[in-house]
């Protein structure tokens, strides 16, 4: 049902695909109505990619999954996580070691910790501030 949906979706965004780009391109280079289009057409692209996701997602192919000991991965995760964290933000790791393994999709589980930072960082928009992570 969800690939069903997907492909409704990008069926409707295909005018604006094909159209926008044709109606931009007859605008001055300087034109706000140009840059208006430019901000749909990037919107369009972005809509498609997640379409996509949401069709990735919808396919029953098996997950990699593997163990892992999910102290060492998160907190291999946040190293190469917290150079992208603004300077204004503090990222506050409390990490218990004990946690054990888990079986995981590797792939899966680096997006998640990746989005909830981005996520938390985006809604302290660009205050000071801090974001805390817990694994217990």
């Amino acid at each position: 049902m969800v690939g069903g949906i997907a492909h409704n979706f990008n069926n409707l965004m295909q005018p604006i695909q094909v159209l926008a780009p044709m109606i931009r391109d007859k605008l001055g280079e300087d034109s706000q109505k140009r840059h208006r289009m430019d901000v749909v057409i990037q919107c369009c692209d972005d809509a498609r990619q997640l379409v996509s996701r949401i069709s990735e997602f919808s396919r029953e192919a098996p997950f990699h999954r593997e163990t892992v000991d999910l102290y060492d991965f998160v907190r291999k995760e946040l190293e190469l996580i917290e150079p992208i964290v603004p300077s204004s933000i503090r990222l506050e790791t409390a990490l218990d070691e004990r946690v054990g393994r888990a079986i995981v999709d590797v792939t899966e589980l680096q997006t998640v910790l990746l989005n909830l930072v981005n996520n938390a960082t985006d809604a302290i928009d660009g205050h000071n501030g801090r974001v805390a992570i817990r694994l217990s």
